[in-house]
């Protein structure tokens, strides 16, 4: 997924107090990276499949794949829920212009001090 890609993406908190510019970008890493091409870690990144499915279905299939990729590389937040915002795209009237994926803090996990 190359830069113009993961623009289309927008990270939300839950709650104010979370710390978005911390998880933005290991978010937007795993986002752009393809699962089995980093070397060291094959298991990194995302397997796409939700980029040939319907789009009706594909969001649901992102939603799944990001938050077993979020539990496993950045544990101590999890994907709340991932929306996607229509509007006319490609001159494709209904189609996904972005996607907001909302975050919050898993239990059990608490803030570091900075």
């Amino acid at each position: 997924m190359d830069k113009i890609m993961t623009q289309t993406f927008k990270i939300v908190p839950t709650d104010s107090e979370i710390p978005v510019e911390r998880y933005d970008p290991q978010i937007r890493t795993l986002l752009a990276s393809t699962l089995g091409t980093i070397p060291g870690s094959r298991g990194y990144g995302l397997a796409r499949t939700f980029l040939s499915a319907p789009m009706n279905e594909a969001v649901n299939i992102l939603a799944i794949e990001l938050e077993e990729k979020v539990e496993e590389y950045i544990p101590e937040i999890t994907i709340e829920e991932v929306i996607p915002n229509y509007g006319k795209r490609g001159g494709i009237e209904g189609a996904v212009e972005s996607v907001s994926i909302v975050i919050g803090i898993r239990d059990g996990y608490e803030e570091e001090e900075e």
